[in-house]
């Protein structure tokens, strides 16, 4: 078999000539789909592992360049797909599990918090309630919020104007900015 020299004493073995041959088709089979370096010299030793471990199954060595390159293309695929899960673990674990403000951070938010809604609850209650609809439910449209207020879509952004520009007012005049 042609594959009779890849193997020695001690199991299989690649040599020189064709680790240089090779190496340049294995490693642009990994650049293509894996953009860090580290990456993908894995991605192009498991190719080598694999071939080692299945030259046997590979009858016309003009085949190997073609194997090797598909073998480590697998290979990097895989690892990106894993470190796309990695990467979307992290962020959903940060999302979800952000991790704990330091003390004086803590103390900081919870007193800016209270004199932020300190300042809401002094406003005029037609400008309060704007302000409350618009932290507490975000994605309110203007239509909704026009109901909810009991005045026309056009006077919405009127108010929200005023009572956000009263409520800067107010904080500066405390030496408080947000």
């Amino acid at each position: 078999m042609w594959w009779a020299g890849l193997t020695g004493m001690n199991g299989p073995r690649v040599d020189a000539d064709l680790v240089a041959r090779l190496a340049p088709v294995a490693l642009t089979a990994a650049r293509r789909r894996l953009p860090d370096r580290e990456d993908q010299l894995d991605a192009v030793q498991d190719g080598w592992l694999l071939l080692l471990a299945n030259v046997d199954t590979i009858r016309d060595p003009a085949c190997l360049p073609r194997w090797l390159s598909t073998a480590v293309s697998r290979q990097a695929g895989r690892l990106a797909r894993r470190r796309a899960r990695e990467v979307a673990s992290e962020v959903a674990a940060e999302h979800w599990c952000p991790s704990a403000p330091s003390t004086e951070d803590s103390w900081l938010l919870t007193d800016r918090d209270r004199m932020l809604w300190t300042m809401v609850s002094r406003l005029p209650l037609p400008e309060r309630t704007l302000v409350e609809l618009i932290a507490f439910e975000p994605g309110l449209p203007r239509r909704e919020l026009a109901a909810r207020l009991g005045i026309s879509a056009g006077a919405v952004q009127r108010r929200r104007s005023r009572s956000l520009r009263r409520l800067r007012q107010r904080l500066a005049a405390e030496g408080a900015w947000l």
